[in-house]
C-alpha cells in the first residue's frame, strides 16, 4: 500500500491485497479489522448494483443497510444479500 495510487489506497480490497501479498485472506481481513479498531482505516459497506457495478450507497454500519435497492443508473430494483 505504500506505493499505491490514491484510488487504491482509498478503496482497499482485502482479497486483492491478500493475493498481491501472497498471504491468506483471513489474515488480511483480521489485519484490517485491527487497523479499524486502532483508528488507522475506516470500514465502509458499499452497496453495488449487480448489473452495472455502480455503488448505490454506503454505510459505516452493516445494521443500517436496507434489504431492497433501486439503481438509478440502470433502472433496476434488487435485494441486498446481507
Amino acid at each position: 500500500m505504500r506505493f499505491s495510487d490514491d484510488n487504491e489506497a482509498a478503496d482497499i480490497k482485502p482479497y486483492a491485497l491478500a493475493a498481491k501479498w501472497n498471504v491468506p485472506r483471513n489474515d488480511v481481513l483480521k489485519l484490517l479489522l485491527h487497523a479499524t479498531q486502532a483508528g488507522l482505516v475506516n470500514k465502509e459497506w458499499r452497496l453495488i448494483c449487480p448489473n452495472c457495478r455502480v455503488s448505490e450507497s454506503s454505510s459505516d454500519k452493516l445494521a443500517t443497510i436496507v434489504d431492497r435497492y433501486h439503481c438509478d443508473w440502470c433502472g433496476i430494483d434488487y435485494e441486498g444479500n446481507v
